[in-house]
């Protein structure tokens, strides 16, 4: 069955799509397909350049928090831990659905992206390294 929608009512679904905070969850997971042992970072809308800038672990070490998805449950939302810096992971898990859509998305570790293409190993904690690296010297 086929209803022809008028010129209001296409608008109106287009603002919705553009607009309501449901879709923008639907959207990020359409793009963000992950699987169990996927690293993801957090991203924030930086209001003054309007761009999309990584959640830093801290003010003074400028490298993405780095989270490992460890479950993905049968409504396809992904759960994470933090990996710390020091080794290991955090203890609590969090869903990937608990942020602020708005102003926050989750992004597959551009870094696993790269050495998936380039066929090489992968370590999520090599940034934290690299920088205690450079700090000590």
């Amino acid at each position: 069955m086929h209803y022809k929608l008028s010129e209001s009512d296409k608008r109106r679904i287009e603002n919705s799509i553009n607009s309501l905070l449901s879709y923008k969850v639907l959207r990020t997971f359409q793009e963000t397909q992950v699987e169990v042992g996927d690293v993801l970072i957090m991203e924030e809308l930086d209001w003054q350049s309007d761009k999309w800038q990584p959640k830093y672990v801290s003010e003074g070490m400028r490298v993405p928090k780095k989270y490992r998805v460890v479950h993905v449950d049968e409504c396809g939302v992904a759960w994470v831990k933090l990996i710390k810096v020091t080794g290991g992971m955090g203890k609590s898990i969090k869903s990937t659905l608990n942020i602020n859509f708005a102003v926050e998305r989750w992004r597959v570790d551009p870094k696993m992206l790269d050495s998936i293409l380039l066929q090489e190993e992968y370590d999520p904690r090599l940034e934290y390294r690299n920088w205690s690296g450079e700090y000590a010297k």
